[in-house]
């Protein structure tokens, strides 16, 4: 199978995937992204063959319905996330602290579409901003978050929405090579050195977070 349909296995059959599957539900999946750009990436998965290979920036066109159903899926998966941080002793808060959870994922945790999607089947990311992971490894990795490349899911609601054109972007390849790379904590552009980018994001990341030593290597380490 081409790696452009690896996440048909995950529709076919989450549960030979325990490690992987966050969330199994009959039309969706959460699950772990494969390749996480950050120390927690998520992916949203509607399972219907009907809808899985529509464009993402097509699929909720005239259908409020499926857009507000993969709403509400997203935010499971956005409390997932901050969970395992709580979890990991990232986040001080407790668990029940709605408005604190609330401000969290409002600031630091994105989802959304890839404007031109390297995978066949349809899904929707769940990440959060910090980008502190080793499979970060480039500028394409970065800005493919980070720029308009990256569709937020709020602006594909479709009564938000006059006609297809809004959401029609020239280039969007262009946008990941041209685009400065901008650090998401204070944004501070560093230009295109990529490797001054990761040194001060993992700055970033330490000083917002306070991991132990332990937990930096940790997140360092390929999984």
């Amino acid at each position: 199978m081409s790696f452009k349909y690896v996440l048909q296995q995950y529709i076919n059959n989450p549960k030979k995937f325990p490690d992987s599957v966050v969330l199994e539900e009959e039309d969706f999946l959460v699950i772990r992204d494969a390749y996480p750009k950050s120390v927690r990436h998520l992916l949203v998965i509607p399972r219907s063959s009907e809808i899985t290979h529509i464009h993402p920036l097509d699929v909720f066109d005239k259908n409020q319905d499926l857009y507000n159903r993969v709403s509400q899926i997203i935010k499971k998966a956005e409390n997932i996330l901050v969970d395992e941080l709580l979890d990991i002793g990232l986040l001080k808060f407790e668990s029940d602290d709605a408005i604190a959870r609330e401000s969290f994922i409002n600031t630091f945790v994105r989802a959304g579409i890839h404007s031109v999607p390297s995978l066949a089947n349809l899904h929707i990311h769940v990440i959060s901003k910090d980008f502190f992971s080793p499979r970060l490894k480039n500028k394409k990795h970065y800005n493919s978050f980070t720029t308009s490349f990256f569709v937020d899911f709020d602006e594909l609601d479709p009564s938000k929405r006059s006609s297809a054109s809004e959401k029609t972007q020239k280039n969007p390849i262009q946008i990941i090579k041209d685009s400065p790379l901008r650090c998401t904590y204070c944004g501070k552009s560093f230009e295109n050195k990529f490797k001054h980018l990761k040194l001060h994001l993992e700055k970033e990341f330490i000083n917002k977070f306070k991991p132990s030593a332990s937990q930096i290597q940790s997140f360092k380490r390929l999984s």
